[in-house]
């Protein structure tokens, strides 16, 4: 799913009398190290060039010299720290060197999580969960508590806990299910009162509408959903994290608050937020005015079978050999050119493509597929709906 947020970034230095080093590491952020040396010490300094909290750890392999501080060495920096950290120093007689290296990942140390919180969930109306909880995509170790909301290009998408946003990113281009875009995702962090990170991800460009330094409430309009970084499709990707040291992360599961009650997401289920009425309508977006074909389409389901207009057996686990009805509701009826494309988006593979035209009348349209006539049939597959050549949704299932 996603950018890399752990950054390592390697030093090495020889003795000299007066030498030099300084790296930066860059991803969410800027974190650099300087390593001065002087004689026979060098003052290791960090520099934290943005305004929310990073969690560092440094290294250093030496050789006839000691560190005024345990190695390896964590610690949070307060947003736009620049100071020493540590002081490396040789022994009197002997020769020495020293190399460092350090990686680093946003947040605190000190952020503890409150488990009673409950959420709101990030967009009005109704929405599907693609990939939840301990998702095998990728909702592991760090992202672990991770949840992956479908949404069409442009779909609104609001805070869901207050808190003061501590970084954005708006101005990548591109996405897709390769993984050279795994840190051109554009996001939103927001840190909540207990010190832990929200993070929004995969807006689209120029789609976030808040700047650092702003105090946001809950529900307030944040950005626009997209499709940029690694991803297989627009969707919101949502977690909320803590900082365990500058290689790793923590997680938190997640309890939000929807028409029914309060939830744990599950992956494959539509949840609606509340207030929602059976028509979702959203506000005007002012960085990219909807054209006709926006929220065209609801939830998409993918189902064992289909009859009497109504789809049946709806779930996200296929044998190969069954035929899977994709069923797409169209919520703004109207003359369309609905395309239905399958593909395998951890995989390089052709996707099968369908195409049709809709009548006025049309409330819903189908598209089907039966894995075991195409290449390679098992594995993760996902069907992505274009509404007049624009993609609007997706939904993700497995044939085995």
């Amino acid at each position: 799913m996603k950018y890399l947020l752990l950054l390592f970034v390697t030093v090495s230095v020889l003795f000299s009398a007066q030498l030099r080093a300084e790296s930066c590491a860059t991803g969410m952020g800027t974190v650099c190290m300087d390593g001065l040396q002087r004689g026979n010490s060098v003052t290791l300094t960090a520099t934290n060039r943005e305004s929310y909290e990073v969690t560092i750890t440094v290294n250093a392999t030496l050789k006839n010299m000691r560190s005024s501080v345990p190695l390896p060495y964590t610690r949070t920096l307060p947003g736009n720290f620049n100071g020493p950290i540590a002081t490396l120093t040789a022994n009197p007689t002997g020769a020495w060197t020293w190399s460092y290296r350090f990686n680093w990942s946003p947040g605190s140390l000190n952020a503890r999580h409150d488990p009673a919180t409950i959420y709101d969930l990030p967009y009005k109306g109704t929405q599907h969960v693609n990939q939840g909880f301990h998702g095998s995509f990728s909702h592991t170790g760090d992202f672990e508590y991770a949840v992956d909301f479908g949404m069409p290009v442009g779909t609104p998408v609001y805070a869901a806990r207050e808190g003061l946003v501590v970084g954005t990113r708006s101005n990548m281009p591109e996405g897709g299910p390769d993984r050279k875009y795994q840190n051109s995702a554009n996001f939103v962090l927001i840190r909540h009162p207990d010190g832990t990170i929200g993070s929004y991800d995969h807006f689209k460009t120029g789609g976030v509408t808040v700047a650092v330094g702003t105090q946001v409430t809950r529900g307030q309009l944040i950005g626009y959903a997209g499709i940029t970084g690694f991803t297989g499709g627009p969707h919101l990707h949502f977690v909320v994290f803590r900082a365990k040291d500058g290689m790793s992360r923590e997680s938190f599961p997640l309890k939000f608050a929807t028409v029914t009650g309060t939830v744990s997401p599950v992956e494959g289920a539509d949840y609606s937020s509340v207030g929602t009425s059976s028509q979702t309508n959203f506000p005007p977006n002012p960085v990219d005015t909807p054209t006709e074909s926006s929220n065209v389409t609801g939830a998409l389901k993918v189902c064992g079978s289909f009859a009497n207009n109504t789809p049946a057996d709806c779930r996200l686990d296929f044998r190969t050999s069954e035929k899977i009805y994709f069923y797409v509701p169209i919520q703004k009826k109207g003359v369309y050119t609905l395309k239905a494309s399958f593909n395998k988006p951890f995989e390089k593979y052709i996707p099968v493509e369908v195409e049709v035209k809709s009548e006025p009348t049309w409330s819903f349209s189908y598209f089907w597929i039966t894995p075991s006539a195409e290449r390679n049939p098992s594995g993760t597959w996902e069907a992505t709906i274009y509404v007049n050549g624009r993609v609007e949704n997706s939904v993700r299932f497995t044939a085995r």
